[in-house]
């Protein structure tokens, strides 16, 4: 196509660079005065802004400086989130997050509460546009217009939410994207350092463990796993300097009696295949028998899931060394994410944003079309986000799904055209 020809199509467009820069500086703008008034209007600290999830890690953080041994105590996370949030009226959160990322937390319990949650907020929002970075970086090359995904991703409802709320979700995507981006290297410096990004991302172990299982069944198995050894090892140490040598028995306690809790108070926040099946059957009110048994078909649909990926990478480990054989091992590495999402068994909507990475290689936003489709289907995310609380069976899985098998289909189809 002829420069000419450009400059009569880019003429013809609603959404021109310019437009879509006006209308993103905007929503940054609207974005940035929204957090003002509600910190400064809310006096009950009651919102996401000044509360939301973030008294467990607040909480965390004292208890690792000064009292490390009651980490896990209900009682003690509950006495500290109450004095600093009163608001909170006996309730609270608990941290269940493995004592390593207490103390990297611990630093800021020498902040109060709200400083702290500033400080915190202020990191999450550095690594979603840190993410923006890796993603339109010309090693990836995902993404033309980086200031325009970094927009999309903010306003995508259940990242907007999770950040709001003192989640941690846009470091869960830093640790992705970087994933992908040395993995794209195709080196063995960039697998160790691939790997280094997938060991960071412990501090999510559930998350993590899926694409380290399937980077291990690749041809680079050996440099991954000594770039995930290395943050790895130190995680270790710093739970130990903790908790002692065996503080992996007493985090499993307390999880596992978290977790049960936490499923029935938040489930119908949650998007993980296993989760949306069991809410459903369990609304329904199917037998215990037949509850079993379809509780056993998730996890072979898990299974399969898992056997189609692992087929994806075993069969690119028998390429020879060029173009194809990379890009396929990229098609292998976006799948992931959306992967994570579906298969882990502990995902909430805001972990959705996993999804946002891959998706951003697929979707081209210099066309009209893909860009109004997109305006509708951020409009319907953040007005779901927005009342999941009215909803048993949270309709946001469908994305997360839908990636997947966009994804998927995007990689077999690759693989049988050639």
């Amino acid at each position: 196509m002829s420069a000419l020809s450009e400059i009569a199509m880019s003429e013809k467009r609603f959404w021109t660079k310019g437009r879509l820069a006006r209308i993103c500086v905007c929503l940054l703008i609207g974005f940035f005065l929204a957090l003002f008034i509600a910190h400064y209007a809310d006096r009950t600290k009651t919102t996401s802004i000044t509360r939301g999830d973030f008294p467990a890690f607040y909480a965390a953080a004292v208890l690792a400086k000064y009292d490390a041994k009651n980490l896990y105590d209900a009682s003690a996370q509950q006495k500290i989130e109450n004095h600093y949030w009163p608001s909170l009226s006996g309730s609270y959160y608990f941290f269940s997050y493995p004592p390593y990322v207490a103390v990297i937390l611990s630093p800021l319990a020498k902040l109060n509460a709200h400083q702290a949650k500033a400080v915190y907020f202020a990191i999450m929002f550095v690594a979603l546009i840190a993410s923006t970075y890796l993603v339109s970086s010309p090693q990836l090359n995902f993404t033309r217009a980086p200031f325009v995904t970094f927009t999309v991703f903010l306003f995508f409802g259940p990242v907007l939410s999770g950040l709001a709320a003192g989640q941690n979700i846009t470091l869960s995507m830093l640790c992705y994207v970087g994933f992908l981006y040395f993995w794209s290297l195709d080196s063995k410096r960039g697998s160790i350092l691939a790997g280094l990004c997938l060991g960071l991302w412990m501090f999510k172990p559930h998350f993590a463990l899926l694409p380290l299982f399937f980077s291990l069944l690749s041809r680079r198995r050996a440099s991954i796993a000594l770039g995930a050894m290395i943050p790895a090892i130190f995680y270790y140490a710093l739970a130990a300097s903790l908790s002692g040598f065996y503080w992996p028995v007493s985090w499993l306690n307390a999880v596992s009696d978290f977790a049960a809790k936490d499923y029935i108070a938040n489930r119908h926040q949650m998007v993980s295949l296993f989760s949306i099946i069991d809410i459903f059957v369990t609304s329904i009110g199917f037998e215990s028998d037949f509850h079993s048994f379809l509780k056993i078909l998730s996890a072979v649909m898990a299974l399969l899931l898992v056997a189609l990926v692992g087929k994806l990478v075993l069969r690119a480990n028998g390429l020879e060394a060029g173009r194809e054989r990379s890009e396929r091992e990229m098609d292998i590495a976006c799948l992931l994410g959306p992967a994570v999402v579906i298969l882990s068994p502990h995902v909430l909507y805001y972990d959705l944003g996993l999804c946002l990475i891959p998706l951003s290689r697929s979707v081209d936003l210099r066309d009209d079309r893909n860009i109004n489709l997109l305006i509708l289907l951020w409009a319907l995310m953040l007005t779901l986000s927005m009342t999941r609380e009215f909803f048993s069976i949270q309709p946001m899985f469908l994305f997360g799904l839908g990636s997947f098998i966009f994804l998927c289909k995007r990689a077999y189809r690759k693989r049988f055209n050639s």
